[in-house]
């Protein structure tokens, strides 16, 4: 109700992806509806090709709802059963913190899973910087194309991503063009577990994943950009 109130007295609306812009034009076709994808200003870090034995998988952002952790908790139990290398980390809080550690508190106790607080947003690039793999979950149920947050804070890093999200999401549809990482898709009930396993075993190309990032930056992602589209709009 306040968005239709909101919609009604403005004369431009902006979204977040493309896929928006087509479910606001349906239901506000006299209105100039522009695309603004989230900006960032670059402090990248500098991709280092790690020679880990142990494949680091990291989940920063809110422990909420909107994931699908029943598959993430299956996949995470396959692996350890198969006797593969690896470890996961949790990093944030949310509603459903308690409930994943008490799924996961076997492996916990085995030192292949582990969480921590929300970290200064000053460190926090650098620090998810020292894994291998950045994973973004959504629950296939959600049809608006909003990037998460996380996704942003990969780019940073430039982390290969495991997005295990809706195909027909525009983030998965960016994610496989630019060759950002892997798609899982939450239909295919094994689909994650194989992803992971791709990771796993060094089964993704790392090498020149920092130009294919900064490249991405610059088309979709810079203040500038932003700035001029709500400037001239």
């Amino acid at each position: 109700m306040i968005s239709k109130i909101q919609y009604k007295n403005t004369d431009i609306i902006a979204t977040q992806s493309k896929y928006d812009q087509k479910i606001l034009k349906k239901y506000n076709k006299k209105k100039k509806i522009i695309i603004i994808y989230n900006w960032l200003t670059k402090k990248f870090i500098k991709l280092k090709i790690k020679k880990d034995k142990i494949c680091k998988f990291v989940f920063a952002g809110t422990i909420g709802p909107a994931q699908n952790w029943e598959r993430i908790i299956k996949a995470i139990n396959i692996l350890h059963n198969k006797n593969l290398i690896f470890q996961i980390y949790f990093i944030g809080n949310g509603t459903k913190l308690e409930f994943l550690k008490f799924r996961l508190k076997e492996l916990i106790n085995r030192e292949k899973v582990y969480f921590a607080d929300t970290i200064n947003e000053d460190k926090f690039t650098k620090y998810i910087s020292r894994f291998n793999v950045g994973i973004i979950s959504l629950d296939q149920k959600i049809l608006f194309n909003n990037f998460p947050g996380k996704f942003y804070s990969y780019l940073e890093s430039n982390l290969p991503v495991l997005a295990d999200i809706n195909p027909s999401q525009e983030i998965s549809e960016i994610i496989k063009k630019n060759k950002l990482g892997l798609i899982s898709d939450p239909k295919n009930e094994y689909d994650l577990v194989g992803k992971m396993e791709k990771f796993i075993k060094k089964d993704f190309p790392i090498k020149n994943l920092n130009a294919r990032y900064n490249r991405i930056y610059k088309k979709m992602f810079l203040t500038s950009s932003a700035y001029k589209k709500i400037k001239y709009c």
